[in-house]
């Protein structure tokens, strides 16, 4: 196959994949607006990372001129836009020279997770002297290729690259699940402080990796930028709650409501209320703050925490005190990322390692596998890290049932 056309939708720069190929800046279309996500956003097992930190969005076409002759079509997507951090975020349809290839494509759904790319590739179109891609209302598109092949190749539609579980991109070695082994239904309620390094799937792949005898099987309603008062008053969250059969529904209150301990208090008693005749039990995620955080506001905002548990009845998990003892001792190494907001890759790890440390009592640690975002861990470093969670859980949370 000789490539035609291979375009970086959604950015006005061309780019170099890892394998050497070449991405043209973006072109062709008509309408809709580009969005360009921060360099240091994970995406999920992409050899082409920088295609799908960018987006086209609301376009209603791309017409590319071709000469008469056979192709093959491959889209590029993968959702980055926060607020769609959920099934159903947005749905939408394409057709290319008036075959339809996509109908009521959700790319979330598709790819699996949060900033995983997913692929659809169209073979066999047939074109004279252009290919035109056309979407209905609420497209997206990060890249599209175009290779010419030989005529008479069959029409055929398929997915490539997809991920069915966003843990399946850990790299570890699966440990047999025991018999004995207890299984645990957790809901995530936040915001991207939880979903930015794919905390849930973080926890379940370690769980996995390890040794222990526990498994959990996370379900996910979040929402970018959201606090507990917008979970509460709109249907989802408590939707699945009263669906039932979670063990546990952890809440993580918005970043910058850390000081906000009555409004914190009053949401979390009335989910705790929804959570208790769902039959599950609370967690706080107690989150780690922006890197401006000083060492007092975290330990004011641990204490608050710990009034809101005390309030409801509900465990910690001490993220912002197992990131405050490693700023304390580590302050040489990168905790959050370059937008100041979110974790970097530590802060990630050590995100997880909180939560693994509260879920099993502080259990062995599995080794430092490479993360959902094709990372590696230094194992001393991840040593460090570990051992502060496992501190910060000894302090703050008392045993949980599963223990």
């Amino acid at each position: 196959m000789d490539v035609v056309y291979r375009i970086n939708c959604g950015s006005a720069s061309e780019y170099t994949d890892t394998d050497g190929n070449r991405w043209m800046a973006d072109g062709f279309f008509t309408g809709g607006l580009m969005a360009v996500r921060e360099e240091t956003l994970p995406i999920h097992c992409a050899d082409a990372p920088e295609v799908y930190r960018s987006e086209h969005y609301g376009m209603e076409r791309y017409s590319l001129p071709v000469k008469a002759g056979t192709y093959i079509v491959r889209l590029h997507f993968a959702e980055t836009y926060d607020c769609n951090y959920q099934l159903g975020g947005r749905s939408f349809g394409v057709k290319i020279n008036g075959a339809e290839v996509l109908s009521d494509f959700d790319p979330y759904r598709a790819a699996g997770g949060f900033a995983c790319p997913t692929v659809v590739e169209y073979a066999g179109c047939t074109a004279t002297d252009r290919i035109d891609i056309e979407f209905t209302i609420n497209g997206m598109i990060s890249g599209i290729e175009v290779f010419s092949t030989r005529e008479g190749t069959p029409k055929t539609i398929r997915q490539i690259t997809p991920v069915a579980n966003a843990a399946d991109l850990f790299i570890g070695k699966r440990q047999p699940t025991s018999p004995d082994a207890r299984k645990l239904k957790i809901l995530f309620i936040g915001n991207s402080m939880t979903f930015f390094w794919a905390t849930p799937e973080s926890v379940q792949a370690m769980l996995e990796i390890g040794t222990c005898d526990l498994r959990i099987e996370p379900h996910r309603s979040v929402h970018g930028g959201k606090n507990l008062e917008f979970h509460y008053n709109q249907t989802d969250a408590l939707d699945r709650i009263k669906s039932g059969g979670f063990d546990f529904v952890v809440l993580q209150e918005y970043d910058k409501q850390l000081d906000a301990a009555a409004q914190f208090v009053e949401y979390a008693e009335k989910f705790d209320i929804a959570i208790k005749a769902g039959g599950a039990k609370p967690l706080l995620y107690a989150q780690p703050g922006h890197r401006s955080a000083t060492d007092t506001e975290r330990r004011t905002f641990m204490k608050q925490c710990t009034g809101v548990g005390r309030a409801i009845g509900a465990p910690i998990v001490p993220v912002c005190e197992t990131l405050r003892r490693c700023y304390e001792k580590r302050p040489d190494l990168t905790w959050h990322n370059a937008d100041t907001v979110h974790m970097g890759m530590y802060g990630g790890y050590a995100v997880a390692c909180t939560f693994y440390a509260a879920l099993t009592g502080g259990a062995s640690f599995p080794p430092p596998a490479v993360l959902v975002q094709q990372v590696a861990i230094d194992p001393d470093i991840a040593t460090f890290i570990q051992r502060r969670a496992v501190e910060a859980v000894r302090e703050y949370t008392r045993p949980l049932p599963v223990v």
